[in-house]
């Protein structure tokens, strides 16, 4: 096989959709990590409450923020899911092509040496 770029194997749109989900991927995870340092703010916050207020109003911002990081890293695993399966799927073509070029060039060489002998 020579060396031909990959979009005359795989379609562009296959190319654009992963290119895609890396940025998708990318933005969740630096929400993903705001997401962190806010519960760990919230987290340090609870445990310096004294009053009832204050232990209630940490709990509520406790539960909100690791709620929003656990939809968020749910997110990223869905997104990481999809990169893998169509990864997956471009290694196939890029396979299937590879393997047709391969009886491709066993038939030339075979009608070579037939048309040689």
């Amino acid at each position: 096989m020579g060396a031909e770029s990959i979009d005359k194997i795989v379609s562009k749109e296959a190319i654009q959709q992963l290119l895609d989900l890396g940025k998708q991927l990318e933005e969740l995870e630096g929400t993903f990590e705001d997401l962190i340092l806010t519960v760990d703010k919230y987290s340090k916050e609870l445990n310096k409450a004294t009053g009832y207020r204050d232990v209630a109003n940490g709990i509520n911002n406790l539960n909100d923020a690791t709620g929003k990081l656990h939809s968020t890293n749910v997110k990223v695993l869905d997104i990481e899911r999809e990169i893998k399966s169509n990864s997956e799927k471009m290694v196939k073509v890029i396979k299937n092509e590879a393997e047709l070029w391969d009886k491709v060039d066993s038939a030339l060489i075979k009608v070579t040496k037939d048309i040689l002998a």
